[in-house]
């Protein structure tokens, strides 16, 4: 499934995949790193909710 995440981030036109760290435990996706604004956090939860299989997203990205 982090495969499946990852790719899917990198199809996001708004999302910089590599400043993003996925971990995945039990179907649970932790997104982890820093971005620059609130609306790329909610666009690459948004991409990760996209993927069914996903039970939960827990989002500790920051942003400046």
């Amino acid at each position: 499934m982090k495969e499946d995440i990852l790719d899917e981030l990198a199809w996001q036109p708004s999302i910089d995949e590599t400043q993003i760290g996925v971990i995945v435990e039990n179907g649970i996706v932790t997104l982890t790193g820093v971005v620059d604004s609130y609306a790329k956090k909610a666009a690459t939860e948004k991409a990760v909710l996209n993927l069914i299989r996903a039970k939960g997203v827990i989002n500790n990205e920051g942003h400046n």
